[in-house]
């Protein structure tokens, strides 16, 4: 019997044993991001670094595992070849391998890893930042230390269970970093070295001096931040990557704002039904005088609509699409004192009102996670010693070559897709379509093979935000929302979908996929479908909505949202059926039949769903947050009556 994290024989007649190798920190790297191309950034290094830290490790003999490499990668930074590979992250933070000499292979990975993050800090700290340094109050000594000490790695050699506990065991800095500390990644020293209270003419004129260096644009260091060496490196990188990475990444920054995103099928409908009012519209904002400019997203526009006409209107700043942001001028900083916006102004409600409405100010984020890897693999195993892992390590692999065409062909933006990892930015009347169809590919990925067909879950988060809510925030609520409503609450496999709106959450509901695309018991309608019902002409009108809250809000607890222990469990559908009655004559109508069907469609939105030996509701649950996200739903266009394409050329919003 083989020792455990012991394998087949290399080459040579060596024996092979097995490392797992990890870094982090992970998720705040990421997720500490102010827009949307500081979430690409850190994904994108993420990736990088990985992929570097495998190659290492193969060139010292290793053999990867997981994730999956084909032949001709061994030994290649796929990354940095320039052939589109480069667009987004998709390689995991961790790796499996084995080798005859598993340490050395091992410290070859981190230093493959710490090499390459050396050479970008090297190449933004010489381009950027060395010319004004002198300048700064210890920035060299500030910059050394955190570039240096920034990456926890942690590798061990056998089972992976034994990694948890070597990444416990590492030795903390216990040091607070003293002075003023960053705008953007708030545990680390801002990089000037001044403090604010007592130097604050000095610290102004330090990053007064880094904004001027050529080659920094308004983006990349706005007049109110003040970086750590690690944020500066998030944004500058891109500059520098042709002699750090070795390929050029101007393709990929035109990433939109979120309020571009949120506006595009709008922006879409414009272009499309009434481009000469969009280019007057475009017009009369170049005729103010601005400071940089009112067309900011260039990359943006050319990445989704290419050279259709309009451009200058699909390239505006994404607020100036919103009548809100031109009826106070005040709120555009870019914008020089004493413009009048009132004309732009009455040009833009003219064009919401030729396109039958304006855009919707909210956008999407999903993400999403395959569920119990550990035990799918170990099933893998059990059932094929030689082939089983390097089965589910192709289906990931399949699987994450194909996230990004699904989410291009929805209007979206892949900022990760990497094994059984997605994160992805989308318009808010394409997402839920996104989600569903990732799902679907996922599973059928794994649909052959035996050991693990319809045992492989994946779990979604799926966030609809108001374009002016923190992306930070808003990042932090999606992990919430998958982790301990789709994964812990829900029982996996499932969908979770949140409203973030200013004033907070506005709703949340979660439920397996077979409840969200129809086919559960019970449920033979998808979520799109339902959501068509609360649309202009649908059979849930708001007063039937509201009434039907009210009347629940009597006999249910409103902590737990249950019915009474003393109730029947049937009592929902049938206050629901009463309601709805009522709801028609007042409306005139002299039918009192209830329509069961009405019932049947609105029942699953107000369950609470759980994944328990199969997909259950709990009967005497009520919850109105579906109803409201249905609701949500249908105001972004989402329904399956005329499909998502029909519903844009009808100018629905």
């Amino acid at each position: 019997m083989a020792l455990p994290g012991r394998l087949p024989e290399l080459g040579g007649g060596m024996m092979a044993e097995r490392f797992h190798f990890t870094f982090g920190p992970v998720q705040e790297f990421v997720a500490q991001a102010r827009r949307t191309r500081d979430l690409w950034a850190g994904s994108w290094l993420l990736s990088y670094l990985a992929e570097n830290a495998i190659v290492a490790a193969e060139r010292a003999g290793a053999r990867i595992i997981l994730p999956a490499r084909e032949e001709g990668e061994r030994e290649v930074v796929t990354m940095a070849r320039g052939d589109g590979a480069e667009r987004f992250g998709g390689v995991p933070n961790r790796f499996t391998a084995e080798a005859s000499d598993p340490v050395a292979a091992a410290r070859a990975a981190e230093r493959g890893l710490r090499d390459a993050w050396q050479r970008i800090a090297d190449a933004v700290w010489e381009r950027f930042v060395e010319p004004v340094a002198p300048h700064g109050n210890g920035t060299r000594e500030i910059w050394e230390r955190q570039v240096a000490s920034y990456w926890d790695i942690s590798w061990v050699v056998g089972g992976a269970r034994h990694l948890p506990a070597r990444k416990n065991l590492r030795l903390v800095d216990a040091r607070v970093e003293p002075g003023d500390h960053c705008t953007l990644m708030s545990e680390l020293q801002e990089l000037s070295g001044y403090v604010r209270a007592r130097e604050r003419a000095e610290q102004t004129e330090f990053w007064g001096r880094l904004r001027q260096q050529p080659g920094i644009g308004r983006l990349d260091l706005e007049e109110n931040e003040r970086l750590s060496a690690i944020a500066l490196i998030k944004r500058l990188f891109v500059h520098v990557a042709s002699e750090a990475v070795g390929v050029d990444l101007g393709e990929v920054r035109g990433w939109p704002s979120t309020a571009w995103l949120a506006a595009s099928p709008w922006i879409e409908r414009a272009m499309t039904s009434h481009a000469g009012a969009a280019a007057e519209f475009a017009r009369s904002l170049d005729s103010l005088r601005w400071k940089w400019g009112p067309h900011g997203e260039r990359g943006a526009a050319r990445r989704r609509f290419g050279d259709r006409e309009p451009q200058c209107f699909a390239s505006l700043d994404g607020p100036l699409y919103f009548a809100s942001t031109l009826a106070n001028p005040a709120s555009l900083d870019n914008l020089e004192e004493g413009q009048d916006t009132r004309e732009p102004l009455k040009l833009l409600n003219a064009l919401y009102e030729a396109c039958g409405g304006g855009p919707e100010p909210f956008y999407a984020v999903l993400l999403m996670d395959g569920d119990r890897m550990g035990e799918l693999l170990g099933r893998a195993r059990s059932a094929d010693s030689q082939r089983g892992e390097q089965e589910i390590s192709g289906a990931l692999r399949r699987f994450a070559r194909k996230v990004n065409g699904v989410v291009e062909e929805k209007h979206g933006y892949t900022v990760y897709a990497g094994g059984d990892d997605v994160l992805a930015l989308l318009p808010a009347d394409t997402a839920l379509a996104c989600a569903i169809e990732l799902e679907s590919t996922y599973r059928a990925e794994f649909s052959g093979i035996p050991a693990v067909a319809g045992r492989a879950l994946i779990s979604g988060a799926l966030v609809f935000a108001h374009y002016r809510e923190p992306l930070r925030r808003v990042l932090r609520y999606a992990h919430h929302l998958l982790d301990d409503i789709a994964k812990e609450r829900t029982g996996r496999g499932a969908l979770a979908v949140g409203l973030v709106q200013s004033s907070g959450v506005g709703a949340e509901w979660s439920a397996p996929w077979e409840v969200v695309r129809g086919g559960a018991p019970g449920v033979s309608v998808p979520l799109r479908e339902l959501a068509a019902g609360f649309g202009e002409g649908g059979r849930f009108n708001p007063t039937y909505l509201y009434n039907l809250r009210r009347t629940f809000a009597r006999i249910t607890d409103p902590e737990s949202g249950k019915l009474g222990v003393d109730l029947p469990e049937d009592l929902i559908a049938a206050v629901a059926a009463a309601e709805y009655r009522r709801s028609r004559e007042r409306q005139g109508d002299s039918s009192t039949r209830p329509d069961p069907d009405v019932v049947r469609r609105l029942m699953p939105l107000l369950r609470r769903w759980h994944r328990r030996e199969g997909v259950v509701a709990d009967p005497k649950s009520f919850h109105f947050d579906g109803v409201r996200v249905a609701a949500f739903l249908a105001r972004m266009g989402v329904g399956a009556a005329t499909g998502l394409e029909q519903e844009r050329n009808d100018g629905r919003s």
